[in-house]
């Protein structure tokens, strides 16, 4: 552990400094181990980022804080860079932008001590450059950030358990999502420094609204990498989460099938929250490198259905379920179908 750190990129605007405040409670809450070197690098600040960062070290004392603040913003490729200066003598360094929240590890199914685990594996395995750590809401978030691709074509190399599991992928690629990078090969292999991106004048450019946003992470994914996965994953986008930290609530909804897979999780997925008709086209026989098909299954019957308003819930099952070996789900009485899509819905709203 006195080879490692965290780094954390936020800035003043919007809910940012609610955002830090339960990116570092979450993990803290969570943390099961020594104290740490933290990085923080803000953006430009307000008042109300001066309050969470007075707050943090004032409720967690025993962390070493190391916090700078920039007089603009210098988007996220400069940011980035900066903290890998700030943080360069540690080997491996967790990254959590200040708007992602950790599930508590009684809920994701997690060890105490996955920090500890990871870098272990990292020992373990030389050749190893990333180990991811997103959890993915549904289907819809699935779609948008290509989860998919990680399993398709037997992708999954080696499935390890040191106390908790993690997925060695044949090919992955570089993110900006909550990971832990081995910063000695991410600059052997030149993916950092990332690419920085200024105008005539000097100005960053990396902003939000402008063409150069995301451009260094992007630029970033053309980089082979070795890539592992935290099963199932233990951070939520804090922009997209309903629940925030009332995970109680969050069960009372009652989302995907009667199973339990791991923790709380109710898909073998991982998704925390699946669409209750996704849930009716998975198939018992089919496991988490199927998901290619189960999405395929779902995009083609369910929502072809979903386009008739005169489809009714038990045409939408019974079609679903010509298509489906061994169904997770056989009849409407199962389902509960029309009540559990009506919680579904409130919770959207």
């Amino acid at each position: 552990m006195n080879n490692f750190c965290i780094c954390t990129l936020t800035h003043h605007q919007d809910d940012r400094p609610l955002a830090l405040k339960y990116t570092i409670d979450t993990f803290l809450n969570n943390w099961n181990g020594s104290s740490f070197e933290w990085f923080i690098l803000v953006n430009v600040s307000n008042s109300k980022m001066d309050e969470v960062l007075e707050y943090i070290q004032s409720e967690y004392p025993d962390i070493k804080w190391n916090i700078h603040i920039n007089n603009v913003n210098t988007g996220p490729g400069v940011g980035i860079n900066k903290l890998n200066r700030l943080s360069k003598n540690y080997e491996y360094s967790l990254f959590i932008e200040g708007d992602w929240i950790t599930i508590p590890n009684w809920v994701s199914g997690m060890s105490n001590e996955w920090v500890q685990n990871s870098i272990k594996l990292f020992e373990e395995y030389p050749e190893l450059d990333q180990i991811q750590y997103r959890r993915y809401l549904d289907d819809t978030d699935d779609r948008q950030y290509e989860y998919t691709r990680m399993f398709i074509n037997k992708n999954i190399k080696e499935v390890k358990f040191n106390g908790d599991t993690f997925l060695i992928l044949h090919r992955g690629r570089y993110v900006n999502t909550p990971s832990m990078r081995r910063m000695s090969s991410f600059y052997e292999k030149e993916v950092f420094p990332l690419d920085e991106f200024y105008d005539d004048a000097g100005n960053p450019t990396e902003i939000k609204g402008n063409s150069d946003w995301g451009m260094s992470e992007i630029n970033a994914t053309k980089k082979k990498l070795n890539i592992a996965l935290l099963e199932y994953g233990n951070f939520l986008h804090f922009e997209n989460w309903f629940f925030k930290d009332d995970w109680n609530g969050w069960l009372e909804k009652e989302y995907g099938c009667d199973k339990v897979f791991k923790g709380k999780t109710p898909c073998k997925y991982g998704f925390i929250t699946p669409n209750i008709f996704y849930c009716a086209a998975c198939s018992l026989d089919e496991g988490i490198a199927d998901i290619a098909q189960h999405n395929n299954r779902f995009i083609e019957y369910f929502l072809h259905h979903k386009k008739n308003p005169e489809s009714t819930d038990i045409e939408v099952l019974n079609t679903i379920n010509k298509y489906i070996n061994n169904p997770t789900i056989k009849s409407i009485e199962d389902l509960d179908i029309k009540n559990k899509r009506k919680r579904f819905r409130e919770n959207k709203k």
